[in-house]
């Protein structure tokens, strides 16, 4: 009798794991779908009733132009005796700003397996393990190739925060959000780079990157001092060092951001030093 109640409990055993087995591979699913979702679509930034005797609602979304999409709205419902393109295009702004931006705090560019360069952001309240989950599953990356980036990421956003701000810059992006720039020890060495990052995971359009560059480039001292840096796939990267830098800080934050082993940072400090730096 014994050996068959510990037989039942076996079994309820098994088929309970079985169960939560099968629970966990949906949740995995469920959440790749999600994922990739989120990723296809934009997120709505205001969605208003604009005259009351119009069905459409006035709807903007990141990346969208507010001022194209009032006139399109506006001559397309024939409101334009009612109200200005500029009286839609502040109200859509005032309803924005009562949802202020979660600003982008951290960059990291990823090449994936077919070649292809893209990026990996955060903003501000996100969940770093989940942003990178979330990237693996709309990249459609193995959970060991998953793991191996959760590992290895985390010690450079924990970098990340340490490292001196150098520069802000504020904009208005076309679709009504109020954007700031933060401008990191490290991301200095190559300003196009990093502003065309932002751009694209901003939605921004491509056009602004030469003027947000010059604004960046404004706010930072002068350089002092160029080297190029070559070697496992450094091609024309330069290390720029500018008046009052700290020399330790900016070969550190550079060969972290670059993929430089310590051993080579050190060798570049090294000569830097000897140069007066």
């Amino acid at each position: 009798m014994n050996h068959l109640k510990d037989l039942n409990y076996q079994i309820t055993k098994v088929r309970e794991q079985e169960k939560e087995r099968k629970r966990l591979i949906q949740e995995k699913a469920d959440f790749k779908e999600n994922a990739r979702k989120e990723f296809l679509i934009r997120q709505v930034l205001v969605n208003i009733s604009v005259v009351d005797d119009v069905a459409m609602n006035f709807t903007v979304c990141e990346g969208d132009n507010v001022e194209l999409l009032a006139r399109s709205y506006i001559h397309a419902h024939g409101i334009g005796g009612t109200m200005k393109v500029e009286q839609l295009v502040d109200l859509a702004k005032q309803e924005i700003s009562k949802h202020p931006t979660r600003q982008i705090i951290f960059m990291f560019p990823i090449v994936l397996s077919n070649g292809t360069r893209t990026i990996l952001r955060m903003r501000q309240q996100d969940d770093g393990t989940e942003e990178v989950m979330k990237f693996c599953a709309v990249h459609n990356m193995t959970d060991r190739v998953c793991d191996w980036m959760r590992s290895n990421l985390a010690t450079h956003v924990e970098a990340h925060f340490k490292d001196t701000v150098l520069a802000t810059a504020s904009v208005q992006a076309p679709d009504g959000r109020d954007l700031v720039i933060y401008l990191r020890q490290g991301d200095q060495h190559d300003l196009n780079r990093f502003v065309t990052d932002y751009v694209a995971v901003s939605k921004l359009p491509t056009n602004v990157i030469p003027s947000l560059t010059m604004m960046l480039e404004r706010k930072l001292q002068p350089n002092v001092f160029e080297q190029s840096i070559s070697g496992e796939g450094r091609v024309g990267i330069k290390l720029r060092l500018k008046r009052g830098d700290n020399a330790k800080e900016v070969v550190m934050a550079f060969g972290r951001r670059k993929g430089m082993p310590a051993e080579a940072q050190n060798q570049v400090l090294q000569a830097l030093l000897k140069q007066g730096f």
